[in-house]
């Protein structure tokens, strides 16, 4: 990624948005801050543009958090899909569970989406094959790749390009390994 493409994150901001998280006073209002965390994240790339939050399916069924357009020449997230959906999970004391994933799996099914990120300010449940992991490796096998952003990776991200190389290596490894670097 040259550097023309590189915007940096502010570390105070992305500080704010975590902690307005855990100050929220309801599981919506900590939702939404994990959104607007997401928001900023993804929106600092060229290339990459908002176009719908809290999106319902036609039957109401089924809520997207965030959906982008990705330009992938200009972003440089050209291993992912023109259209971005992100999953935002912003759990006070616990991590983000098998069902949870098998269920943004069969959102991005739904989409005809082949893939898809999670971003959440503690983690995945589980080891290498077990539990909300497993969900992804299910994913995988059927087709849908879904990365993950978690509290461990947030705390390290300084620009895109430290986000860009996150998502990278874990598509890799997932394609080469079928499980998720941790």
């Amino acid at each position: 990624m040259g550097d023309e493409f590189v915007a940096r994150y502010s570390a105070n901001r992305v500080s704010d948005f975590l902690h307005a998280g855990r100050r929220a006073p309801s599981t919506t209002a900590q939702g939404r801050a994990c959104e607007d965390l997401g928001e900023y994240l993804f929106g600092k790339f060229t290339g990459v543009d908002l176009v719908a939050r809290d999106q319902l399916d036609a039957f109401g069924a089924m809520e997207t958090d965030l959906i982008f357009t990705n330009n992938a020449v200009r972003s440089g997230l050209y291993f992912l899909e023109p259209v971005l959906i992100v999953e935002c999970k912003n759990y006070a004391n616990a991590k983000v569970s098998s069902e949870d994933v098998a269920y943004f799996a069969s959102r991005l099914k739904s989409k005809g989406a082949r893939s898809g990120v999670i971003l959440t300010t503690t983690t995945v449940s589980g080891a290498q094959g077990h539990a909300g992991i497993h969900a992804m490796e299910v994913a995988l096998a059927q087709g849908t790749t879904i990365l993950l952003i978690d509290g461990t990776h947030l705390v390290g991200l300084d620009s895109t390009e430290s986000l860009l190389a996150t998502l990278m290596n874990q598509m890799v490894h997932f394609r080469t390994h079928g499980t998720l670097l941790r």
